[in-house]
């Protein structure tokens, strides 16, 4: 099994997408998010639980850290945020990817 870097990046763009969405809207936090839309033995949660087997939050942690401290050397604008979204899109591509190779 495996995804064409097209389906990757576009199954990253919208998830990505999809969550940015509810949090503006409904005003929930990304983990109320989780648990509106994972179901016991469904199929987010099982790659949550892959997810929790690598150390993916200090990835993630070290990504945000790297980026503040960058940004405190750097004119504060909105576009500044731009650039890590980025960052966090190619996290995610990188790890669909990933997986989906190792089947």
């Amino acid at each position: 099994m495996g995804y064409r870097k097209d389906i990757a990046l576009s199954a990253s763009a919208q998830a990505n997408a999809g969550t940015a969405k509810m949090i503006l809207e409904l005003k929930k936090s990304p983990l109320e998010i989780r648990d509106m839309v994972t179901t016991p033995g469904g199929v987010t949660i099982a790659g949550l639980q892959e997810l929790e087997k690598i150390p993916i939050r200090y990835a993630f942690m070290s990504a945000v850290v790297a980026a503040d401290k960058k940004s405190k050397k750097s004119p504060k604008t909105i576009l500044d945020l731009y650039p890590f979204s980025l960052l966090i899109g190619y996290m995610l591509e990188r790890m669909i990817r990933a997986k989906s190779h190792r089947r």
